[in-house]
């Protein structure tokens, strides 16, 4: 038989035990259920890393790794920063990272160091690959030319009011370009 003291040590692990059961049995998946639709980019982002780990496929993971630690640093940046939560938060970030790379490239081949702008080249290659499919000015022009119509914007200090009725997502169309194409729309009205 078992002494007293064993029986009470056996008792309290017990009576901790099962008290601790009810919140070991709650199911994890629904916590997860909104964040994958919401965040497709990010878990793609992630699982790659581990196909890159795997494979040893150094210069894709040293990439993937800096957008992680980007979008990381975004989400603790400032007190009142929120984390870079939605696809098109992401897509900023690789959008950023994309134009911080394309600026290395020119300064490499301005310095005369070929074989790092290639490097800078086939990183982009890889950022590009997380992106969606950019619009061309084109099309562009022709969303901008349908807001214009819908506003009823006549003028070239009409471009608030063309801006705040663009509804494409900047990851497709950067903003900055959006705006130099509807200047040019207004300014040929």
């Amino acid at each position: 038989m078992l002494s007293l003291s064993r029986r009470l040590v056996s008792s309290r692990v017990l009576v901790f035990n099962t008290a601790v059961a009810p919140n070991a049995h709650v199911p994890r998946a629904r916590w997860y259920s909104a964040e994958a639709q919401e965040n497709v980019l990010y878990t793609r982002l992630k699982s790659d890393v581990k196909t890159f780990m795997r494979s040893k496929t150094q210069p894709d993971l040293n990439v993937i790794k800096g957008i992680l630690s980007d979008i990381t640093y975004a989400s603790k940046a400032t007190p009142n920063a929120r984390e870079p939560n939605t696809d098109a938060d992401i897509s900023v970030l690789i959008q950023r990272a994309i134009k911080r790379r394309q600026e290395s490239v020119t300064q490499y081949r301005a310095g005369g160091r070929v074989d790092l702008a290639k490097v800078e080249e086939t990183e982009v290659a890889v950022l590009q690959r997380y992106l969606p499919e950019q619009m061309n000015e084109g099309e562009i022009e022709a969303e901008v030319k349908k807001i214009v119509e819908k506003v009823g914007a006549k003028e070239p200090r009409d471009l608030g009011r063309v801006m705040k009725e663009w509804s494409v997502d900047g990851a497709r169309a950067p903003k900055k370009v959006v705006s130099e194409v509807a200047k040019k729309v207004l300014n040929e009205k």
